[in-house]
């Protein structure tokens, strides 16, 4: 069941490729990045303790 919508394109994520990012892809892209940049501090910080 999983798959098949996997497999199945939908044209509302294709059509959101070729349109410039709007206000929830961009706070999603800057949750990503402080998630990542967090993990990474916090994996430095807790090597040298």
């Amino acid at each position: 069941m999983e798959g098949e919508d996997v497999v199945v394109p939908q044209p509302e994520t294709e059509g959101a490729q070729s349109t410039p990012i709007n206000m929830y892809e961009g706070l999603l892209l800057v949750v990503a990045v402080m998630f990542i940049v967090g993990m990474y501090y916090y994996n430095k910080r807790r090597k040298l303790a």
